[in-house]
């Protein structure tokens, strides 16, 4: 007896992904490009954000489904002015500002490598130095010390000495900031409209 396989791709072929996005892409110019219900969509691999306004929800969620019966979207609303796409968290105020910080899932345990391990030196502090490096690129600064403490709280739970956190977080805060000399933060204007992520 054999298997073939009749439709779709096949899970774990080199060429599957490939086809999964030329699919999405194929998807997006025949029903999102210039959908007068959609005032900004951005996909990475199978998550969607989309804004919308609040009464299009659902319309637009079975107008999706309808395309293809083998692809189906779900959404998620904010809940008490937060939603994540990705490693983000925004945060609408009362002021329907947009705010990022650093999105974990309920199950993050805050386990890394711990720093008493027999790797080597350059893949701990690689550890520390990608955790601060996330919490510097996503997090606005009204979240970035709650971030760095976050970060701090953990790396010291795995044992990495306080020293070498400190020594990391100085090194990436003097980079980060000559590099941020350059950019007029008084340009930088935040709004808020309704969110469904797909």
């Amino acid at each position: 007896m054999f298997f073939q396989q009749t439709s779709r791709t096949p899970m774990c072929s080199p060429i599957s992904p490939v086809f999964a996005e030329l699919y999405m892409q194929y998807f997006e110019s025949q029903v999102v490009q210039d959908h007068p219900k959609i005032d900004l969509y951005r996909r990475f691999v199978d998550d969607s954000f989309c804004i919308i306004n609040d009464d299009a929800t659902l319309d637009l969620q079975k107008e999706f489904n309808q395309f293809n019966k083998h692809i189906q979207f779900t959404y998620e609303e904010e809940e008490n002015g937060q939603i994540s796409f990705l490693d983000v968290t925004l945060i609408r105020d009362e002021e329907n500002q947009l705010w990022r910080k650093v999105f974990r899932k309920a199950t993050h345990t805050g386990r890394y490598l711990n720093y008493s391990s027999y790797h080597h030196p350059s893949h701990k502090i690689s550890v520390i130095d990608a955790l601060l490096y996330r919490a510097f690129i996503i997090s606005d600064p009204e979240y970035l010390e709650e971030e760095i403490q976050h970060v701090r709280t953990h790396l010291l739970s795995n044992n990495f000495p306080n020293t070498l956190i400190q020594s990391r977080i100085q090194r990436l805060r003097s980079r980060r900031g000559d590099a941020m000399k350059t950019i007029n933060h008084a340009s930088f204007y935040h709004t808020w409209v309704p969110l469904l992520i797909t």
